[in-house]
């Protein structure tokens, strides 16, 4: 997950460092922020498959406000090596007619790919990783006062 909001954040509490931040005031800082939650988002694979037959692969990323689908392809099951994709992958997904696209993404949220859905996603590996950072300091500084 790329810019995770609310991640674990290094303080430069010295004022020693690289002077990034140093000349930021706290207008600037919020407005940064602002920007970097905007670009927080998960990306998923969701394979939808019918029986044995072939299945559909929607490759999204899914941003607080949007769910986007990037890619789509037709997966079909081979006897020797187990799966390939088929050999036309199809237009790309924005240049599909809108009443399709409209459609898919429909097909997605009802099979439970939904903003709900992917928030709670965001924010679970959101906790799960400063739980991890926490942690990993915790180990950190234990295996320092040894």
């Amino acid at each position: 997950m790329p810019n995770l909001e609310g991640g674990p954040e290094f303080d430069d509490e010295d004022g020693e460092g690289d002077g990034e931040s140093a000349g930021k005031d706290e207008e600037e800082a919020e407005e940064d922020d602002d920007e970097s939650a905007g670009d927080s988002s998960v990306s998923l694979k969701v394979v939808v498959s019918k029986g044995s037959g072939p299945k559909l692969e929607f490759t999204c990323t899914a941003f607080r406000e949007e769910i986007t689908i990037d890619d789509m392809l037709i997966v079909e099951k081979t006897d020797t090596e187990g799966e390939e994709k088929f050999p036309y992958e199809g237009p790309e997904f924005t240049e599909l007619p809108v009443n399709v696209q409209k459609g898919l993404f429909k097909f997605l949220e009802l099979r439970g790919v939904t903003l709900s859905a992917t928030n709670y996603m965001h924010d679970y590996m959101v906790t799960k990783q400063t739980q991890q950072y926490i942690r990993w300091m915790t180990k950190l500084k234990d295996f320092v006062r040894q």
